[in-house]
């Protein structure tokens, strides 16, 4: 029996065994189109800068109290070494890197700092900065999403202490 093209596409669809393992396809014309909106697409995003980073998060505890969204600059960034004031570490932000000025470090910090603020995190704790990315594998930030515990006191302000007098 001879099919067409258009009845071995319903036949895959309904049965993909009945092809004998080959997929069904779609038109020239209308494959054709695709990839070039495809390759449009990614020629933009390379040239004008356009693929922003992304950013995933990943809950790990749930938080002591509850948590609302907060402006950018109150959330505080620690590289490295955590804050001394009493904290849990709720979740984990990795930002992977996009192409044009937010592919930065700078830029990466900024958007894991920017997400934190809408998670209601009071500060972010930057733990790796990859920036060996190549074709297989973007750069990329990881952080932590850091809540201060509510019953921990605040630290003390530092002291005011006057500059030693000038020797003569």
């Amino acid at each position: 029996m001879l099919t067409t093209p258009t009845s071995r596409r319903h036949i895959a669809e309904a049965d993909p065994v009945a092809m004998n393992g080959r997929q069904a396809t779609t038109s020239g014309a209308a494959g054709r189109r695709a990839g070039l909106r495809f390759a449009i697409t990614a020629a933009l995003c390379g040239l004008l800068g356009g693929c922003e980073n992304s950013v995933s998060y990943t809950p790990v505890i749930h938080p002591s109290r509850p948590l609302s969204p907060r402006s950018v600059d109150s959330v505080e960034v620690f590289a490295v070494t955590p804050p001394s004031r009493p904290h849990k570490d709720i979740g984990i932000l990795q930002v992977a890197q996009g192409n044009g000025d937010q592919g930065t470090p700078d830029g990466m910090v900024a958007d894991a700092r920017a997400t934190a603020a809408q998670l209601g995190c009071d500060a972010i704790l930057v733990t790796s900065i990859d920036v060996l990315g190549g074709r297989y594998h973007r750069s990329n930030i990881q952080a932590s999403c850091i809540v201060y515990d509510a019953a921990a006191p605040l630290p003390p302000p530092p002291a005011n202490q006057s500059p030693p007098p000038p020797t003569p």
